[in-house]
């Protein structure tokens, strides 16, 4: 507001700018992705697969949601979710690599193909 006021030399209200806005339907906010249990979900299963952002975003894209970087960002870091590019799967994963592996074992074993 000030700007329009040093700039063009008029002012207006709050309420003014208010109104204004919304009949130009600018949103205060940015919808709430964390909101859209498939898209949450979609990205979850991205980020199991160990997509970088710019494969999730393509991947979310043919799938309908057009989202930018920064929003994906942004899901990806929510309270919910919190989904970190760089770190590990979680514990889940490592518990299920583990079992995997003492599975295979096991089988070898019992086959007789192992040393």
């Amino acid at each position: 507001m000030d700007i329009m006021t040093e700039r063009y030399g008029f002012s207006l209200s709050l309420r003014a700018y208010r109104d204004r806005f919304s009949q130009w339907e600018f949103t205060k906010r940015q919808a709430l992705l964390h909101k859209h249990t498939e898209l949450v979900a979609k990205v979850q299963e991205l980020w199991a697969q160990n997509l970088s952002s710019s494969n999730m975003l393509h991947c979310l894209s043919l799938h309908g949601w057009n989202l930018s970087a920064i929003q994906l960002w942004n899901l990806r870091l929510h309270l919910s979710l919190h989904l970190l590019m760089g770190t590990a799967n979680g514990d889940n994963a490592k518990f299920e690599a583990a079992v995997q592996a003492e599975n295979l074992v096991r089988e070898q074993l019992v086959s007789g193909q192992s040393i």
